[in-house]
């Protein structure tokens, strides 16, 4: 028996997976749980095991495809097929031996009956597809009948115009279909006078009455699949609605929702005209981080706000304990304080339900942290920190951030973000406007610590070590207040962490 492996889910909004390695080869032995691909995915590199020991007997993809969760990569047999392989090849020749023989009159009785029982299956099956076919087009001649006597009570120009126009429904098609090329030529001007004659039809036809539209029963079926009302679509006749019909309805409603830069017509201008350029293909990391980052640019409406705060005694208390009991990085540091900020603004660890209108608190603090590779950005969890000592917390960065370089990350350990912490200090700059990360509400970005002119508590001038912040959030779930005392509470706690735990 052989048993197919497939590709498995790969963790929360993983679809697919491009195979790096192939690590076993066509007649090899394998056991239970032995890896025999590599793929990557758009987050983590990983091992496919086999799902149960027995004999690679195909692989069904390459290096370099990109499949699909879901989708066969390996054929195996089980050790017992393996082992009569060669019993079961004897029995086969010693069957082609009798056949090649002279045939007792059993089998050819039997050969004859073989034949007659698919002569009557495949008579069966004919008649069923007529019947099938004489269903549809009696259930479509109904429509038809239907539409006709709808629109003669509601005082159209009576039955042979309506005959006449579905006559020459065939004839409209065909040269629409001839003309198209034509009209994509035409630019924007063309679209737009095919889009008010679409609108002209789609009123017309609701002043026939017809607030039901008629359509075939393929097409009503595909209408509610998209969640497209028949009576919102333009038919080219104004009265029956076609299949291009739907799907010229669907496209215009899909440009229309796509941003400018992703509508046809913005094509590059020819570079070479100034000189040799090079391309390079955008995929793995980078693509889906793109994706990611349009997405949230569109979905939020994003503000960012700015402050700082003087951390050089900050500094001073994390080096003094670095001698004792070894490194602490400041990241770790402000993870904790911003975990703790967090649970006095509840709604700054939060998503925004678009569809239920509600606002989606969460009650673990699960903070995403921003990580600069070579393959591209990548954002690791640390998962409850708010149960989690600055100790803990550096070591699981430590190993979080080795892990994202190396490509070892698990799909757990990038998912279920609340908040997001993003520190550029140690490239370099001040202030920032980092992109909330949906369907997180806010991302809080970190600058470099420079020393700087301040005033003291006494009003003197004195040099302090200050790390720019850069809070940026959702509008819809936080107010320009609401970031203002989000931001000024870390910066407190940074320069008097005694502040955070004394206020409760």
């Amino acid at each position: 028996m052989s048993t197919t492996i497939k590709l498995p889910s790969l963790g929360e909004s993983v679809e697919s997976a491009r195979i790096v390695a192939i690590q076993v080869a066509v007649g090899d032995e394998v056991g239970a749980e032995d890896p025999v691909f590599e793929v990557e995915t758009d987050k983590a590199t990983l091992d496919v095991p086999a799902e149960e020991a027995g004999r690679v007997a195909e692989i069904l993809v390459a290096v370099g495809d990109d499949v699909e969760v879901g989708q066969d990569v390996l054929v195996l047999e089980s050790a017992e097929d393996s082992e009569s392989g060669g019993d079961d090849e004897q029995g086969e020749a010693d069957e082609a031996d009798e056949q090649d023989g002279v045939g007792d009159p059993a089998a050819e009785r039997g050969s004859g009956e073989d034949e007659d029982e698919r002569d009557s299956e495949e008579r069966s099956r004919e008649t069923r597809a007529e019947a099938g076919e004489e269903r549809h087009e009696t259930e479509e001649q109904a429509e038809d009948d239907d539409a006709d006597r709808s629109a003669s009570a509601k005082g159209d120009d009576g039955p042979s115009e309506q005959q006449s126009t579905k006559s020459e429904r065939g004839d409209q098609v065909e040269n629409e279909t001839e003309a198209a090329p034509a009209a994509d030529s035409d630019g924007e001007s063309a679209e737009a006078t095919a889009k008010g004659d679409a609108g002209k039809r789609s009123k017309a036809r609701r002043e026939a009455g017809a607030g039901d539209a008629a359509a075939p029963p393929h097409v009503r079926r595909m209408a509610r699949e998209l969640g497209v009302d028949l009576a919102e679509v333009a038919a080219e006749d104004a009265v029956r609605v076609t299949e291009a019909d739907l799907f010229a309805h669907v496209r215009a409603r899909l440009e229309r929702s796509a941003p400018r830069g992703a509508q046809a017509g913005s094509t590059l201008p020819d570079f070479e005209e100034w000189g040799p350029v090079e391309r390079q293909p955008i995929d793995g990391v980078r693509r889906v981080t793109g994706e990611k980052v349009l997405e949230s640019w569109r979905r939020i409406p994003q503000v960012t706000h700015f402050d700082s705060a003087r951390v050089g005694d900050l500094q001073d208390f994390r080096r003094r304990h670095e001698a004792d009991d070894g490194p602490v990085s400041l990241t770790a540091v402000i993870a904790k304080v911003v975990a703790e900020v967090l649970r006095q603004f509840p709604r700054a660890n939060a998503s925004f339900d678009e569809d239920a209108l509600e606002i989606v608190l969460r009650r673990s603090i699960h903070l995403g942290i921003a990580v600069d590779t070579e393959r591209g950005l990548l954002v690791p969890v640390l998962h409850d920190v708010q149960d989690l000592g600055i100790r803990e917390i550096a070591a699981r960065l430590s190993e979080l951030v080795a892990s994202a370089h190396s490509g070892d990350l698990s799909p757990d350990q990038l998912a279920g973000g609340s908040f997001t912490l993003s520190n550029v200090g140690m490239l370099g700059g001040s202030h920032f406007t980092p992109i909330v990360p949906w369907p997180q509400v806010a991302i809080l970005g970190l600058g470099r610590v420079e020393p700087q002119v301040v005033r003291d508590a006494a009003g003197e001038f004195v040099e302090a070590a200050v790390l720019p912040l850069s809070l940026s959030y959702d509008h819809r779930v936080l107010d320009g207040g609401d970031a203002a005392r989000f931001c000024r509470r870390v910066a407190e706690a940074l320069e008097d962490p005694m502040s955070l735990w004394m206020s409760g």
